[in-house]
């Protein structure tokens, strides 16, 4: 064999092995990624294992509590994940199915992303291959637009319709909605089954009730900094925060404190380049108000102290995942929006 040879198929191996390498993704494992909706919910991606199984990748994401039975599930993208050799990941679901995403198809090309047994189907259509900046660098991001199908007609009053995806190929998922409870209805009943999702509980039948669509069930990604304790608490003497608040005992109102509160400032103490202390001054006053049937009765109180804040270099936020499940708080959930809920 010539040298000349030699050198071409050294070049083409490593050609292969690039573009191997630069398929585009759902998953990667080892990394985390925070993700937002229109509403400020806060979900996250991230990988507990990584199995290889007959030339297959399973991907197993951390658990969430379930709302109506306490027990540990998937997470919003499932409980396990096949990667198949050909590009296809299949996500498991809560209805016993399969959510299907083909990475590796081309412009135009579509496949059953999902079916239900009511005749409903979902296929997904690669719609573009583009450019983005994503998380400050520039990334190839492929469209994926999903369209709902009810007995072989489009269905385009379908709040699912023209749902969303969006795959890169140094980030994975940068745009996804939750895929272990889609469509969002029991299959085998044809409706909404509460208890199933704690956040589409909220959007099915909180204040707004209008369930789930574009706007309140695309996720996409957002840089997200874990703040220390010292980032979070960098206060200087002088600095006053100011407020009202309120609480109440349950979700029938049946105690409730209203709060106003002047916290300030006095000095602070640099320990080292790791700690330091803050003195606190906390003036609290409010109202407490008990309700009855027949009317009410409202006690008034002030707080007036001094106490002394420690900050260091400690995470402010653990570093579990946003509805990852816990022994200790059964689920973590941030939604600044849902009042409505008993914490």
């Amino acid at each position: 064999m010539s040298h000349r040879k030699r050198i071409l198929i050294v070049y083409l191996l490593l050609m292969s092995n690039f573009c191997k390498g630069q398929n585009y993704q759902c998953l990667q494992n080892g990394v985390k990624h925070y993700f937002i909706n229109e509403n400020n919910y806060l979900r996250g991606i991230s990988i507990d294992s990584v199995q290889t199984i007959s030339g297959a990748i399973v991907y197993f994401p951390y658990k969430t509590t379930r709302y109506s039975s306490l027990t540990k599930k998937g997470s919003w993208l499932g409980g396990r994940v096949l990667q198949s050799p050909d590009g296809t990941f299949s996500f498991d679901d809560i209805w016993g199915d399969t959510v299907v995403i083909k990475t590796l198809a081309n412009t135009g090309d579509t496949w059953l992303f999902y079916s239900d047994t009511l005749n409903h189907t979902y296929i997904a259509k690669v719609t573009s291959v583009d450019t983005m900046t994503i998380l400050g660098a520039v990334d190839s991001v492929k469209n994926v637009v999903i369209n709902s199908y009810h007995s072989g007609l489009a269905d385009v009053t379908d709040s699912l319709n023209n749902f969303n995806i969006l795959l890169s190929k140094n980030n994975g998922f940068i745009k996804i909605f939750d895929l272990y409870t889609f469509p969002y209805y029991s299959p085998s009943a044809g409706y909404y089954v509460a208890g199933n999702d704690r956040y589409l509980d909220y959007v099915s039948h909180g204040p707004s009730g209008y369930g789930p669509q574009a706007g309140n069930a695309e996720f996409s990604i957002v840089p997200y900094h874990n703040p220390t304790s010292l980032e979070m608490y960098n206060f200087s003497a002088g600095d006053l925060f100011a407020g009202n608040y309120g609480t109440w005992t349950n979700c029938t109102n049946d105690y409730v404190t209203n709060y106003s509160h002047s916290d300030s400032v006095l000095y602070k103490t640099i320990v080292d380049s790791f700690h330091v202390n803050y003195a606190m001054h906390h003036l609290i006053s409010g109202t407490h108000t008990y309700l009855y049937d027949s009317g009410s009765s409202s006690s008034f109180f002030t707080e007036d102290y001094v106490d002394t804040l420690h900050t260091d270099t400690s995470l402010v936020f653990l570093t579990r995942m946003p509805e990852e499940y816990t022994v200790a708080d059964l689920v973590y959930y941030y939604y600044p929006a849902d009042t409505s809920f008993c914490h």
